[in-house]
């Protein structure tokens, strides 16, 4: 639930994320990438589906990440904390 919050309010701080155009990038059964670009912005969204953790095939920092928890050790690439801002 946390983690939908955390998009909720990702969304509503960044104008691009709400109106920027939506440029498709790549579509398959466990991966779908685009982006949102507006005349200040361009974010790339990229989702994972697949229950491996896949190394993100586009480059820019990593805003929010979820990963299912296998293991106390297991730790997210990145989180949300590391950067307040895309593109």
């Amino acid at each position: 639930m946390n983690f939908y919050r955390q998009l909720i309010e990702l969304r509503q701080m960044n104008p691009v994320l709400l109106s920027g155009d939506f440029v498709p990038l790549k579509a398959t059964r466990s991966l779908m990438a685009y982006e949102r670009q507006n005349s200040e912005k361009t974010w790339v969204v990229v989702l994972n589906f697949s229950e491996k953790e896949r190394k993100n095939p586009y480059s820019g920092r990593c805003i929010l990440t979820k990963i299912a928890e296998k293991s106390p050790a297991s730790k997210p690439p990145c989180s949300r904390s590391e950067s307040a801002g895309g593109g």
